[in-house]
């Protein structure tokens, strides 16, 4: 009855097909004898164009069907449907690859495709083509080496059990674009070979109700589920997959791509261990757990499942199993991943954030209900060395007053050492800061007032002792007692009492605010001393794991810092300074007067092994030092007279620099640092510029046109968004991040072979150091006038690299890359002005104090004044007796930056 029904509707397709086409007309091929060749014309009815014997083999618009018999397949074909019926074989013969591709519809009903050759890799490919319908009917089977490759919708749906055995070395691939869907309450895929079932980027495997997938005999081989693409089950009902028994039987779901279960249960039973859980297998780990009141279970609390770096959980539902030990390392983020709806994820194990793992909550009332929540069985443990971030998101007009609590985790007990449970990073979209508090069983949030500690400075004297005091404050008043614990540590200024130290401090000191105070001190003692040294400091850390009831800041990572300054009387007034990276030969910061006397060494931190350049060196607004460590794991934050503020800024485990090279700061102390790559042939994206916050969050990347490598060094305009860079060839190329485009570039034709560090004058002329000279360009690209290599003195062939300007606004700086020699160098005349060695090694950055830059303009303490070039302006009115003079001429004087405007208050009554 079913075959006669089938059978009545391919005519009809058929006919429509000779309708559509209004060719040679459609035939509906039946194969006809017990066993026989595809090739072979008279194995086959129906297949003419004309009443009558077949006069050909199944066409690409024909219908192909194989009700019966043993059809062994001997040519590749292209059909417009092929169907094979229950006890029929279609074996490939001959030691050719070959493929049958359906491009209309496919039907399994029962049949087997196959192969002759059991030992090899898949050379019979069955293809379901791109919009084609494919239906499994009735319990079919693949053996030996046959490739089942679905591009289009292929359909299993079953009460009674259908299944698609799948053995041997065969296997099903699910390509971008189509989508394997399997429901009806009983359908089974039953994966008893060797080969991994694949679902590609792109690709979905769809299942409803109660589904199985996995190992039906005992065979060799384990089944296996490698998802790059899309896995969604939608309940009611339990999509199962497992093997038989356990080791090398056990199923396998290994998933890099997204994972969503709705409204129903998958099963994936880790304590039996007849089923794993992995995380991708080509090392991105991009997993996305998606849950819509689904249920994932590894088989109870003891099961595990990790969330690894770069992978999310997000939903509402429940985790059957325990993240950990060390489970999440990724994103979890109970309800949406932003906003609306709020949701409760359960896990009914434990959990262990690690890494750079991310808790997400959004906030939208007091109530329950009303925010995200998080509910944990067993134990919880918050690393203490973990880079992991608490993220809430506050609903718009939602505006908590100061100590309102929410409750978004609660676990049986939580983890507890040293320095745990604790969160690198506390951030959220809300004015006043959150600070966190574990009890027991929750982990609790509120809004608290924000803690943190002054910079504090001191004249040395040249003897005896003095008191340095820090004043440690609150943002508010709180009426809780708020407690912390401040750490110190030596930078340029020396631990101890004299003659070899500076300072003494004690190493922890605790501070205490009762209910309304804002302000506490904390001490060092500063002795005087008649040596020769240059402004020094230490450092005072805040220790986040200590501070209890206040907040440290929304974005702030890490343990912030206050920096003392012990300020020199030993040098003469208006004494500048030079601070010159040194390559691998000491792996430090040396600092120098610009006559070029030795001061100091500020210690880079890196291991000895490495011993990496510091290239890049650039001022914050608030003076602070950034350098980059080249190939180091990130680059190190200093205050202005070397103590260390950060020394891992910008890492975290989920970032990794490629070979950090340049940076600027803008003028709101967020930072550009510019990436060389590892090698010649990288690509734009792999060498993005970077922009953090000043607190080393990554917050922006850019990707630019580059050349040979990488976004080689940087410089900012006085526009904030022209950014100026090198590559080691011999252009410099211009990039708008405001509007996220690329610019033509300024030059490009330097003197070779490498074009290094530039920097942008106040007149915006700009400078660059190439291996053998240095230019001086025009705005426009134009070059103004050229230093050599020989004309400077710099002997070694390797050349210049480094380059900065001096504050006196007459001169720059620059350095023999590998020689150690630095110079500074009379822009007008090209004359040497100061010459001296680094000591052993190149020299790979400068940093001169009071540099001025296209952002800076001239105050006071030049060496030689501006001329004064008068200014053509209009008079626009403005309320409240303001008029402000806007320029009608685009060239400023060069001592007036491009983001200048001029304010004139009438202080004549308004009345002209």
């Amino acid at each position: 009855m079913r075959n006669t029904y089938f059978n009545s509707l391919q005519r009809l397709l058929a006919a429509l097909l000779l309708l559509a086409s209004g060719s040679a007309p459609a035939a509906i091929c039946t194969f006809n004898v017990p066993s026989g060749n595809w090739s072979a014309v008279a194995n086959w009815s129906g297949c003419s164009d004309a009443p009558g014997p077949s006069t050909r083999t199944p066409g690409i618009a024909d219908i192909a069907l194989i009700g019966s018999g043993a059809a062994s397949f001997d040519v590749a074909a292209t059909v417009a449907e092929f169907e094979i019926g229950a006890g029929a074989t279609l074996t490939l013969i001959g030691g050719a690859p070959l493929t049958l591709t359906a491009n209309n519809a496919l039907r399994l009903n029962g049949g087997t495709l196959s192969t002759t050759n059991a030992a090899s890799f898949p050379f019979f490919s069955v293809i379901l083509a791109a919009g084609g319908n494919g239906q499994i009917l009735a319990t079919s089977t693949l053996s030996n080496t046959v490739e089942l490759e679905n591009r289009g919708l292929l359909q299993l749906n079953s009460a009674s059990g259908t299944a698609l055995n799948v053995r041997d070395l065969s296997r099903v691939v699910n390509v971008s674009g189509a989508t394997f869907a399997l429901g009806g309450g009983n359908a089974r895929l039953h994966l008893d070979g060797q080969v991994p079932f694949t679902v590609q980027a792109g690709a979905t495997l769809s299942t409803s109700g109660n589904v199985f997938i996995g190992k039906s005999m005992v065979s060799s081989g384990a089944p296996r589920i490698e998802s790059f693409g899309s896995v969604a089950h939608v309940g009611p009902g339990t999509l199962t997959i497992q093997g038989i028994g356990n080791g090398s039987a056990a199923a396998t779901l290994q998933v890099e791509g997204q994972l969503s279960i709705t409204n129903g249960t998958l099963l994936c039973n880790g304590v039996g261990d007849n089923c794993r859980h992995q995380n991708g297998s080509s090392g991105s780990e991009n997993l996305r757990i998606v849950l819509a009141n689904g249920t994932y279970s590894r088989g109870g609390p003891s099961g595990t499942l990790t969330v690894p770096l770069g992978s999310k959980l997000v939903g509402s539902g429940i985790i059957d199993g325990t993240l950990g030990p060390f489970g999440l390392s990724g994103l979890l983020a109970p309800g949406a991943e932003t906003g609306l709806p709020y949701g409760n994820l359960l896990i009914t194990g434990g959990i262990g954030v690690v890494g750079a793992a991310q808790l997400r909550f959004d906030i939208g009332g007091n109530a329950p209900g009303s925010f995200d929540t998080l509910s944990v069985g067993g134990n919880a443990r918050f690393a203490a060395s973990a880079n992991s971030t608490l993220r809430l998101q506050l609903a718009p007009g939602f505006t908590p007053a100061l100590g309102t609590t929410f409750t978004l985790v609660s676990y049986a007990s939580v983890f507890t050492e040293p320095g745990e449970p604790i969160f690198n990073l506390v951030d959220s979209n809300y004015a006043l800061d959150f600070a966190t508090r574990f009890t027991p069983n929750t982990l609790e949030v509120f809004t608290a007032p924000r803690i943190r500690v002054d910079d504090a400075s001191l004249i040395e004297g040249n003897a005896g002792s003095a008191t340095m005091t820090f004043n440690v404050r609150l943002s508010q008043a709180s009426a809780q007692t708020v407690t912390a614990q401040l750490s110190s540590y030596p930078g340029t200024a020396t631990d101890g009492t004299p003659p070899s130290g500076d300072y003494t401090a004690p190493f922890t000191t605790a501070v205490t605010f009762a209910p309304g105070q804002t302000l506490q001190p904390a001490s060092a003692t500063i002795y005087g001393d008649v040596v020769v040294e240059a402004d020094e400091a230490f450092g005072l850390q805040l220790d986040r794991a200590s501070v209890q009831n206040a907040a440290l800041g929304n974005g702030v990572r890490g343990n912030p810092n206050a920096v003392g300054t012990i300020v020199s009387d030993d040098l003469p007034p208006g004494t500048r300074f030079v601070l010159v990276g040194k390559d691998s030969a000491s792996g430090n910061i040396r600092r120098y007067t610009n006559t070029g006397t030795y001061l100091d060494t500020w210690n880079t931190l890196q291991p000895n092994a490495i011993g990496l350049p510091n290239t890049g060196l650039c001022f914050a607004p608030n003076g602070d030092v950034l350098t980059t460590r080249f190939a180091h794991t990130s680059p190190i934050l200093f205050s202005r007279q070397g103590a260390v503020r950060n020394a891992n800024f910008g890492s975290t485990p989920a970032f990794y620099f490629n070979r950090h090279e340049s940076c600027v700061f803008d003028r709101f102390g967020n930072v550009y640092v510019g990436q060389a790559g590892g090698n010649d042939s990288q690509t734009d994206a792999q060498v993005p510029v970077l922009k953090f916050n000043p607190s080393g969050v990554l917050i922006d990347s850019f990707v630019v046109p580059t050349g040979p490598r990488g976004t080689d060094w940087i410089d900012l305009a006085g526009d904030q968004c022209t950014l100026y860079y090198t590559s080691e060839d011999t252009s410099v190329r211009r990039y708008n991040l405001c509007t996220r485009s690329a610019l033509p570039p300024l030059t490009t034709t330097l003197t070779g072979l490498y074009c290094y560090a530039l920097r942008l004058r106040p007149n915006r002329e700009l400078m660059v150091a190439c291996q053998e000279s240095v230019h001086r360009l025009s705005p426009q690209g134009a070059n103004l006038q050229t230093y050599t290599r020989q004309s400077i003195g710099e002997t070694d062939a390797q050349g210049l690299f480094a380059l900065n300007l001096d504050p006196d606004g007459t001169s720059f700086w620059t350095a023999g890359g590998l020689s150690g020699n630095v110079y500074r160098v009379d822009i007008a005349s090209g004359a040497v002005l100061k010459t001296f060695n680094s000591g052993p090694g190149g020299v790979s950055g400068l940093a001169v104090y009071d540099e001025l830059s296209d952002d800076v303009i001239f105050a006071d303490g030049l060496e030689m004044p501006p001329v004064v070039v008068p200014i053509t302006a209009k008079l626009q009115p403005l309320p409240e007796c303001e008029r402000e003079f806007w320029p009608d001429v685009r060239d400023m004087p060069p001592f007036v930056p491009s983001w200048m405007s001029v304010i004139v208050r009438d202080d004549g009554g308004c009345t002209r």
